[in-house]
């Protein structure tokens, strides 16, 4: 590719293919809009639907060490909410649902993971909740949102902003139902 031209060289070089498996594959994209072949000559430019189609984002793939260091960091994270005065919920358990163990570049690691209702007083539970929707600083859209910030705002500190993590709380059964590798479980009694 030279100067934005395709040739049917370039394209047999860069597929490892012959002649004419080549210029069938530049037919297909050309007959798709991707491309325009230049009148009279053996050169095809991309069009403005092939420019589009190159500038849209791919998924971004995330490094095996990437997403072994934020999987750490997360269990870390877990231990630290379920000794932490601020949520009125555990994490009773966790898997990693993708790829374990991490080897290969991936979307990222998807965990699933149960909640466990602390032992507190009403009072209690009210002044945690209280505190947690204090810290939050936008409008509530509705009634579910604004009683159930305590678990959004766990799993929003769980997350941590990564990009590689996604997270998701699930009931017991679909926790059991739901393949995958156990990466962490509550221990002891952690009640306060």
């Amino acid at each position: 590719m030279t100067d934005n031209l395709l040739t049917l060289a370039y394209i047999s070089d860069i597929l490892k293919s012959d002649r004419d498996e080549s210029l069938e594959v530049l037919s297909e994209l050309e007959r798709l809009g991707f491309i325009e072949k230049l009148k009279s000559t053996a050169f095809w430019i991309l069009s403005v639907r092939g420019q589009l189609y190159l500038a849209k984002n791919a998924p971004k793939l995330f490094k095996p060490k990437s997403m072994k260091v934020k999987l750490n960091e997360l269990v870390a994270r877990m231990d630290k909410a379920n000794t932490s005065d601020k949520f009125t919920d555990h994490i009773s358990v966790a898997k990693i649902t993708s790829e374990f163990p991490i080897i290969n570049k991936s979307r990222g690691v998807k965990i699933i993971y149960t909640l466990k209702s602390r032992k507190l007083t009403d009072h209690e539970r009210r002044k945690r909740e209280s505190l947690i929707r204090n810290e939050h600083k936008g409008k509530w859209d509705n009634l579910p949102q604004y009683f159930g910030y305590q678990q959004m705002a766990l799993n929003s500190f769980l997350k941590s902003r990564s990009q590689i993590l996604k997270l998701r709380v699930v009931s017991e059964n679909e926790f059991e139902l739901t393949e995958g590798k156990i990466i962490f479980e509550l221990k002891g009694n952690n009640d306060r």
